[in-house]
């Protein structure tokens, strides 16, 4: 590499550390030395072309001849469906296809996954990165450069965004045809999981905030469940106790196990239903569920004048599951409750201790063990797989609907494909078992949590735990009683009702003033409207800079972060992502119309949730009255 390309790569490797710290960047120069492995050699038309030697042969990932114009063709092979778009490139090789797509889309931003560090090295030493070279990139992965490879790869593809447009050089798929088919499969699977997420909340968000606020006066009188790992369950076993087709194989051992006290049997959703019919009564069931439907599930406790099984709830779980349910009850509070986060402090003065978010009980459920610190967490009916067509355990079925899912449909059969069981052979699944379990596997690995036993015979193998048999685990890990059956009897510690209170007269504070505040953004807004019919551009650009600091004053007001915006945060989401796009529009009067149009959007949007939760606040204002005037 000549003087040159050495400073390139030194400035442009600085220039990149600031903006993606996560990668290592030093492990990058150290292969510097590597000569010969990747090269720049001049192509016949004089632009240089790149060669890879691998496996003693030469491999060009450019044309030899004329590669701009190769890179021409590929460029106008690619359908562009709009300005300001978000592509992703698997391999950049010299850059020569991003640059002529930034020339036709300036506004365009873009995310890079490379498979083979040394091109990128060489890449960054072929020229000087300019300022908005940097700020377009948007995400990076280099195989080989990331602290924890999987973990740091799902991260890139979540941060991805809703919009992507994924494009690769032909050289590429044929080089590096395993890792590109990997790297396909992941992307694949970022948009399964993005659509789960996507319209999970569009269907649900309003109702987890209505549960949420409906469930409060018991999460203020319940304890915190998580307060408990000192007082009980740390270094106890816990037996984690899942609806999957293998709990059929299971409920003998089980009911040794809680006959003699030998570990907690937590229960997640369905499975209680199972357990109860064969005289199993969990140690704690676990609901998380906002849909009505979930009442259908726990009601065989609470219909019995007898039942004394605690329930352990998510805030946002089906209001009158909690509100009916006739014995213990425990929260746990989630990491996106906006009531809790805003209202909630111990009076020990200890911090509130809270979960993340994830989309199924099981996956709740098993935070809930780890961060009791239950040793080990043993998983039982945990398939995440089909077994002999069926979906669940045989008998589950609590309400109308489910009997027919107990066993799979013909079009579930057609959907099925085949994943690694825990025996190391193959089993059929279904997407969204597929992704419930790759959720539980991303869980493991964030979490550090490497004391999970999966005993699940036949289930799909689960990265990050060991698969043991029930019979073994008993034999081995199982000896003695450790079960103190009136666990659940601890007093709570309590929350701090002074400060409950503050923060409520601060809230209706500044209820009183937010629909001033949203006249004084449609003022902005009218002003923005007569900047862009009477093209002052100059007057425009300083309306549109100066818009933000007026949305900011309504984004902190308590009222709107506690109860209006969590109603939609979807919505909130495609707004901010429009905005970002438009703010990349280089002529202003075509960026302050588009600007109008989500401006607009917003506030309506904005104005109709006030609305829709005037009647619910009405409700729980006088709910926190009356719990005030307890104190």
């Amino acid at each position: 590499m000549d003087g040159s390309g050495i400073v390139y790569l030194n400035e442009n490797i600085e220039k990149l550390k600031l903006k993606f710290p996560g990668i290592k960047w030093d492990a990058l120069l150290l292969q510097n030395t590597e000569e010969g492995q990747v090269d720049i050699e001049p192509s016949q038309k004089g632009a240089g072309t790149l060669k890879v030697h691998i496996n003693g042969t030469d491999i060009y990932m450019h044309s030899k001849y004329d590669p701009l114009s190769e890179a021409k063709r590929i460029a106008d092979s690619f359908e562009s469906k709009s300005e300001n778009q978000h592509l992703l490139f698997y391999g950049i090789g010299l850059g020569y296809v991003l640059d002529i797509m930034k020339e036709r889309d300036p506004g365009m931003v873009y995310s890079i996954y490379e498979p083979n560090p040394l091109i990128f090295l060489k890449f960054l030493s072929s020229r000087k990165l300019s300022r908005e070279f940097v700020e377009a990139l948007q995400s990076i992965y280099i195989k080989g450069l990331a602290h924890d490879g999987e973990m740091d790869l799902l991260i890139f593809f979540q941060n991805l965004g809703f919009y992507v447009k994924p494009i690769t050089l032909p050289s590429y798929e044929r080089v590096y045809a395993e890792d590109y088919n990997y790297f396909c499969r992941k992307f694949k699977d970022s948009i399964v999981d993005k659509r789960f997420k996507v319209g999970t909340k569009y269907v649900y968000e309003k109702r987890w905030v209505n549960n949420i606020m409906q469930n409060f006066p018991y999460t203020i009188k319940s304890e915190n469940i998580l307060n408990l790992s000192e007082k009980v369950f740390r270094g106890k076993p816990a037996v984690l106790v899942a609806s999957g087709p293998s709990l059929d194989e299971e409920i003998e051992k089980l009911k040794k196990i809680k006959s003699e006290g030998l570990a907690y049997i937590f229960s997640a959703g369905s499975a209680v239903y199972k357990l109860f019919k064969h005289g199993i009564l969990p140690d704690a069931v676990c609901a998380i569920d906002g849909n009505q439907s979930n009442y259908d599930i726990y009601k065989i406790l609470f219909e019995d004048p007898q039942n004394k099984t605690p329930l352990i709830y998510a805030d946002m779980v089906c209001n009158e599951v909690v509100s009916s349910y006739n014995a213990g009850l425990f929260s746990i509070i989630m990491k996106n409750d906006t009531l809790a986060s805003y209202y909630l402090k111990n009076k020990s003065g200890m911090k509130v201790r809270m979960v993340r978010v994830a989309p199924s009980v099981a996956l709740i459920t098993l935070q809930i063990l780890h961060y009791l610190q239950c040793d080990p967490i043993i998983l039982v009916g945990q398939n995440f797989a089909l077994k002999n067509d069926y979906y669940y355990a045989m008998g589950i079925d609590f309400h109308k609907n489910r009997k027919a899912k107990e066993r799979i449909t013909e079009k579930d059969r057609a959907n099925s494909f085949q994943v690694e069981d825990v025996h190391g052979n193959k089993v059929y699944t279904l997407k969204n078992l597929d992704l419930m379990r790759r959720n539980m596997e991303a869980l493991i690995k964030c979490d550090s949590i490497n004391n999970v036993i999966n005993t699940t015979k036949g289930g799909a193998r689960i990265s990050g735990t060991k698969y043991i048999p029930l019979d073994d685990v008993m034999r081995e890990r199982l000896n003695v009683p450790v079960v103190d059956p009136n666990w659940h009897e601890i007093r709570p510690e309590g929350y701090d009702i002074e400060y409950l209170r503050a923060q409520h007269e601060l809230v209706l504070e500044e209820k009183s003033t937010i629909l001033d505040t949203i006249r004084k953004i449609e003022k902005e807004i009218e002003k923005i409207e007569k900047a862009v019919l009477s093209k002052n551009e100059n007057k425009l650009n300083k309306l549109l800079s100066d818009f933000s600091v007026k949305v900011k004053e309504l984004t902190r007001n308590k009222y709107y972060e506690t109860f209006i915006h969590p109603m939609n945060t979807l919505r909130m989401e495609i707004l901010a992502n429009n905005l970002m796009q438009i703010a990349r529009e280089g002529n202003v009067i075509k960026k302050g119309r588009e600007a109008l149009i989500v401006y607009k959007d917003f506030i309506t949007e904005i104005k109709n949730l006030i609305i829709e939760m005037e009647p619910s606040f009405k409700e729980f204002n006088e709910k926190i009255q009356v719990i005030m005037q307890q104190v």
